[in-house]
């Protein structure tokens, strides 16, 4: 019950993160509905990210984070975000790791965008989540059946590294070729982050209901998660709210929406006829009152 309680009164007030849809003929309609788009991040963002995490003294999972908590934020128009967040409950005993079962648990993290740096932000996302590894056990369908019909958040971040591999490889027994990950979610958008053993490079990939979301809109929504972590690393104590992150395209369709008609603002009055309409009135005042 106290779990419970916990996570209810984490969530009061806040509103469900609903990602918006969009009207498209590439929707699937039938067959397999997930669909993988790759976010390119290369070995120089990567090492960029690398470096944001020690400055902000928090693990580079909680930077990725702060990442995906920022493009939900540009996807929803909210501020107050909540996201799922995969964990594991796994026993933290000696030889833990080698009890077989499934671990695997969603959380919820919520986070308030509202004003602050980058590092700000990863430090939010960090402490979040921090606070929450003592009640992480508790099952999240039994929180969403609690929470009611309406979904918490239609948006998972999930962070892989398979640290058990990195012994294999210093052992020399094994030769890793590729890797490639597959992920399946109930949740309309998993941002997959993970770190290769092989490169020790960040990767992104999003995974997709397609009979929810549509290829171009999930494209587009890759192109935010390369753009805030590139800002992220090119200056990392700017303020993240003061930097558009809309691609060129995005920018110059919606540039005329923004710039009212020439005509219209012609006949609208300047400051300085208003100006002079208040000095009339002023002046008839003052000699109502000498009257």
């Amino acid at each position: 019950p106290k779990y419970r309680e916990y996570w209810m009164e984490k969530l009061s007030g806040c509103t469900s993160l609903a990602l918006p849809r969009w009207t498209s003929d590439d929707r699937v309609t039938s067959g397999p509905a997930f669909r993988l788009v790759n976010v390119p991040i290369s070995i120089e963002l990567s090492e960029g990210l690398k470096r944001f995490a020690k400055q902000a003294t928090v693990p580079l999972k909680n930077v990725l984070l702060a990442a995906h908590l920022k493009t939900m934020s540009m996807c929803s128009g909210q501020s107050d975000v909540v996201t799922g967040l995969s964990t594991h409950g796994r026993l933290e005993e000696l030889d833990g790791e080698q009890t077989r079962g499934l671990f695997l648990n969603t959380i919820p993290i919520r986070v308030n965008l509202r004003g602050g740096t980058w590092m700000d932000l990863a430090r939010k996302a960090f402490e979040t989540e921090w606070e929450a590894l003592p009640y992480r056990r508790f099952p999240f369908a039994a929180l969403q059946k609690s929470w009611g019909e309406t979904p918490i958040t239609e948006a998972l971040s999930n962070f892989v590294q398979f640290h058990v591999i990195d012994g294999l490889l210093q052992a020399g027994d094994l030769e890793v070729l590729e890797f490639k990950k597959a992920e399946g979610t109930n949740f309309p958008l998993l941002a997959g982050f993970s770190l290769s053993n092989v490169t020790s490079q960040v990767r992104l990939e999003l995974s997709y209901n397609a009979n929810e979301l549509c290829e171009s809109q999930v494209k587009l929504i890759a192109g935010y998660y390369k753009n805030i972590l590139e800002a992220m690393v090119a200056d990392p104590h700017a303020q993240h709210e003061s930097r558009s992150l809309l691609s060129n395209e995005e920018r110059q369709e919606l540039l005329p929406r923004a710039q009212p008609d020439p005509q219209e603002f012609a006949s609208q009055k300047c400051i300085h006829q208003l100006f002079e309409e208040q000095a009339e009135r002023r002046a008839e005042a003052t000699a109502l009152v000498y009257e």
